[in-house]
């Protein structure tokens, strides 16, 4: 029996063994069928709830499709959507999960609690309505997030994770009273349009530009952040950004990276800090390479609602279409204002290495700037243009560098420093300093009155500027030469051209509203070669003329004083000057015709001038003048002229001297005025009056005229009168009259002791009138035509008449060995047609007369002499008592057939003719005792056979006669000249006959 209840209780116990295994089967399968329809059916709504209300107490409105209890990530909802609870038109959270943190203690005491969300492969989106969706320009994708709920409405996130467009993005943190975030402004962007409808989200504006960007590689976010929603500014964040490459339509970055962090404390005002460094960036604006931004922003302890900004920039390279820059160094500071989002104050300070902009270039280079809201209340007037956008600003700023390049200019050193306070803009501080001196200045511009004014000191030579000058001012500057650059100095004021001003609106300005003083002082230095040991002067400018009132130049041999005026826009110029200086000063200014003509002088004593000249450049006939020279012991062609004393006046290219006045030792010229014509080239004299020697006058007029005029000589200087015109060259235009008195005379072999007559020079003719002379005991007079138009030599007409000459004083000087002659002679000779190149085309007529003479010894009367001689002793040398003869020119041959020599004894008739080169042919015969008294023709004729025997023909020349007889054999003439005979025979010369 006790072996059967044994059974029986194994029994029981295999059987409710296998009741409870079957009925925990059972339940496991009830269990495992419960989980699985929670999983794929979801939970009833009686836990639904619950979790959404769990959910709203954190802030946050869930919309789902399903929730469902996962076996092992617990509680799971499905193609969720996330929005805050107070933005019903803010953009939602998408995401196809979302899992469900529950509190474990509290879920088993019964209670609903949410410790935390996770969500996986969401997406942020717009709320649907009926308008277009209203995207930003990124999406964010493939969102991940791990969300903690902390006691005290504490958010811990843990991660999140998401693509932001191309961007990979990064956030962790913790956030307390979470649910403060619904107060944030921004959440609620947009209210409904209409009733009815839902509005959408709206992007801010600035985040378009996001659209344009791309990136070639994946840049990166990195997100920290811890604080309390209900005070956002104090909330600490890290913000890490790494761009590996950016492509924009503003350039291309690499290597940009970044940090961003807000430190606040409660004891001090919150800080931002901002770092920024890229290893390259391109825009179109410039190049950069190893930039970094440095920044902190601190809220003002005095003024909550402004921020202060402090930083630094560096960058190794920087190179925009401005300027390149090596090397740069930079310090920011600025106060910003949060309520109008205003730059109420900034500062800031560059240095850099080597600055280039292309026209100009600086080694340490250093930019102070300082700017900040006006202070006054009032707003100035001010003139249409760009400045008036810095009204509301003032401030300065100051520039420096060392070796700066501007083109050609070099600089050591350039100190800049300004200043704006509307509506002044003013340049206190203007310092360069050059290679040849230093340059200071200083600018005030008005922009209310629009007048700007300025003042300027230079030592630097200008030559080292000249590149900013036009071509004009550089060619007028390259006329000059100095051994120590010029000091200068000016002020002076200008009255600005409407904005917008071009280049034509810049010249008008400075032609009629500039105006401007000062001084400028050189030591030695030259002008076109001009030199001067000192020169200075002060000057000014208005209404386009240029004033230099007492401009000095000092030389070691002269000085000049000057005023000078001159217009450069009209062109025209006046000047006023003394002047004592030696000529050769201005020879460097001279042409080479001009030099030439001031190598005639020489001088002892420096010419002294005072007077005005006035014209305009460029325009010969616009120049006149007026003026006074006077010039003292001095040499023209090596003539010594004592003193020269002549007022000028020059206009319309004529200069006059009026009463000039020369003095020479022993000689004076002197005339009412001379006036040169330079249009002409004419001189006109008005009643000059000269006693000086012609040959020193010739001297100095040139040596062609001292050539022409060497025959012609004054032993005393003749006393000459001319009025009338004299051509600069040539004879064209020229009408001269001049009268002339004086003596002793000589040309050729004549002399006279005093001359007299009247000379009209009238284009290619000469004219002598009235000539009238001393002439051997005698007179002369006569009178003269003389053309020069022939192209080879002159024609000339004549006519000269003498009486009373005495036949030995005239043979005195007309034989080149003298000959005893004897008697008294009168003629004329009238020359009707002769050229000077060819003696066979003289043609005239004269007479000769002879009285009381003795002309044997003239080889042509002489040659009848031994034969005469020989037949009676003395017969051949019986004084005429009286000769006389008629003659003809005809081609260059005198022909007379009356020349008759009568003497007490005979008489003597030729026939025949003379050439002008001393040729004879000629027949000669004596007739004996033909003026005896009475009986002189029964006896000429008793003896006619005896004449014959007497009658030659007369060849050779005048020099030297050949006589032969007519009617007998020359043998039978032998007896009658036996000398001659033998002379001719051996050679010898013939020998002078005395009386």
């Amino acid at each position: 029996m006790a072996r059967s209840s044994s059974r029986t209780f194994w029994r029981g116990c295999r059987v409710a063994f296998r009741i409870c295994r079957i009925l925990v089967w059972s339940l496991l399968l009830l269990l495992l069928g419960g989980l699985l329809y929670l999983d794929r059916v979801g939970l009833p709504e009686v836990f639904r709830q619950p979790l959404v209300d769990q959910v709203r107490r954190h802030g946050l409105e869930l919309e789902y499709a399903r929730i469902r209890l996962h076996l092992f990530r617990g509680i799971v909802a499905d193609e969720v959507a996330i929005r805050p609870t107070a933005g019903a038109t803010a953009p939602r959270l998408q995401a196809l999960r979302l899992h469900l943190d529950l509190h474990t203690a509290e879920l088993w005491r019964g209670r609903w609690e949410l410790e935390g969300l996770e969500i996986l492969q969401g997406r942020l989106a717009p709320v649907p309505s009926p308008a277009p969706p209203d995207e930003g320009p990124w999406t964010v994708e493939q969102l991940e997030a791990r969300i903690r709920f902390l006691p005290e409405d504490t958010w811990d996130i843990e991660r999140l994770r998401a693509w932001i467009g191309p961007v990979r993005c990064s956030l962790t943190g913790t956030l307390t009273h979470a649910s403060a975030l619904r107060a944030w402004p921004g959440i609620e962007r947009r209210a409904p349009a209409a009733a009815g409808l839902q509005a959408s989200w709206n992007w801010p504006a600035w985040t378009r530009w996001l659209e344009r960007l791309q990136f070639p590689a994946e840049p990166e976010v990195l997100i920290r952040f811890e604080g309390d929603a209900r005070r956002p500014d104090a909330i600490r964040a890290e913000v890490r950004f790494t761009v590996p490459e950016a492509v924009t339509p503003w350039g291309t970055c690499q290597g940009l990276q970044g940090t961003l962090r807000t430190l606040p404390d409660s004891n001090a005002p919150p800080v931002l800090h901002v770092v920024v460094g890229a290893r390259q960036a391109w825009t179109p604006w410039g190049d950069v390479e190893d930039f970094r931004l440095d920044l902190e922003a601190v809220r003002d302890s005095r003024a909550l609602s402004a921020w202060r900004v402090k930083g630094t920039l560096a960058t190794q390279t920087l190179h925009t279409r401005w300027a390149g820059v090596q090397a740069v160094r930079g310090e920011i500071e600025a106060t910003l204002g949060l309520a109008d989002r205003s730059l109420q104050r900034c500062r800031v300070s560059f240095s850099c290495v080597h600055l280039d902009t292309g026209h100009a270039a600086a080694q340490d280079a250093r930019l102070e700037a300082e700017v900040q809201a006006r202070s006054e209340p009032t707003v100035p007037e001010l003139s249409p243009g760009p400045w008036r956008a810095w009204i509301p600003w003032e401030g300065g700023a100051t520039f420096e560098a060392r070796t700066v390049r501007m083109g050609s200019v070099s600089a050591r050193e350039l100190r800049v420093r300004g200043q704006w306070s509307a509506p002044m803009l003013q340049v206190p501080t203007f310092e360069g300093r050059l290679a040849s001196g230093a340059v200071a200045g200083a600018c005030t511009v008005d922009f209310g009155s629009e007048v700007a004014r300025f003042e300027l000191t230079s030592d630097a030579d200008p030559f080292e500027v000249e590149s900013f000058l036009s071509d004009r001012a550089r060619r007028w500057l390259g006329q000059f030469r100095w051994q120590e650059p010029p000091r200068l100095s000016a002020a002076g004021t200008l009255r600005l051209p409407p904005w917008p001003a071009g280049t034509g609106a810049w010249a008008e300005a400075l032609r009629t509203s500039l105006t401007m003083t000062g001084e400028v002082a050189l030591g030695q230095g030259s002008f076109r070669g001009f030199a001067g040991d000192r020169a200075r002067t002060h000057f000014s400018f208005s209404d386009g003329t240029w004033h230099f009132p007492d401009l000095e130049v000092d030389r070691s041999d002269g000085r000049i004083r000057a005023d000078y005026r001159i217009r450069p826009w009209a062109r025209d110029y006046h000047w006023r000057f003394v002047a004592a200086l030696s000529p050769d000063a201005c020879r460097p200014l001279l042409r080479s015709n001009q030099v030439a003509f001031l190598d005639l002088f020489g001088w002892t004593n420096v010419p002294w001038c005072e007077g005005e000249v006035w014209g305009r450049f460029l325009q010969p006939e616009t120049v006149a003048g007026h003026g006074r020279l006077i010039w003292s012991n001095f040499v023209f062609r090596g003539v010594p002229i004592r003193l020269l004393d002549t007022r000028l006046a020059f206009s319309n290219q004529w200069l006059h001297a009026v009463q000039p006045r020369v003095e020479r030792e022993g000689a004076s010229l002197g005339a009412e005025g001379v006036a040169l014509d330079f249009r002409q080239a004419r001189v006109h004299l008005t009643n000059a009056v000269c006693q000086d020697d012609p040959a020193t006058v010739a001297g100095a007029i040139g040596p062609k005229t001292a050539t022409n005029l060497a025959p012609y000589r004054f032993e005393q200087p003749p006393r000459v009168w001319l009025n009338g015109t004299i051509p600069f060259r040539g004879t064209a235009g020229a009408d001269l009259h001049a009268q002339i008195e004086g003596g002793p005379f000589r040309w050729w072999r004549f002399r006279s002791p005093r001359v007299m007559g009247r000379v009209h020079w009238l284009g290619e003719q000469v004219a002598l009138t009235n000539v009238t002379a001393e002439f051997y005991g005698g007179r002369l007079t006569g009178w003269g035509v003389f053309d020069t138009t022939p192209a080879e030599g002159t024609d000339c007409r004549f006519s000269v008449e003498v009486s009373q000459v005495r036949m030995p004083d005239l043979m005195r000087d007309l034989s080149p060995s003298p000959r005893p002659l004897e008697g008294i002679l009168d003629g004329w000779l009238e020359v009707t047609r002769a050229n000077t190149r060819d003696w066979r085309t003289w043609n005239g007529q004269g007479e000769v007369r002879l009285r009381d003479g003795w002309i044997w010894s003239i080889p042509l009367f002489g040659i009848l002499s031994e034969p005469l001689d020989a037949l009676v002793p003395g017969l051949g040398r019986s004084p005429v008592t009286s000769g006389q003869a008629t003659f003809v020119l005809t081609n260059g041959v005198i022909l007379s057939d009356n020349l008759e020599c009568r003497a007490a004894t005979m008489r003597l008739l030729y026939n025949g003719r003379l050439s002008l080169e001393g040729e004879v042919d000629a027949v000669v015969q004596a007739e004996l005792l033909r003026d005896a008294w009475l009986v002189g023709r029964v006896l000429s004729l008793a003896l006619w056979p005896v004449s014959k025997i007497f009658e030659f023909h007369i060849t050779g020349t005048l020099e030297n006669p050949r006589a032969e007889p007519l009617h007998i054999p020359r043998v039978l003439t032998i007896p009658l000249r036996p000398v001659q005979t033998l002379r001719e025979l051996l050679g010898a010369p013939a020998k002078e006959p005395k009386p």
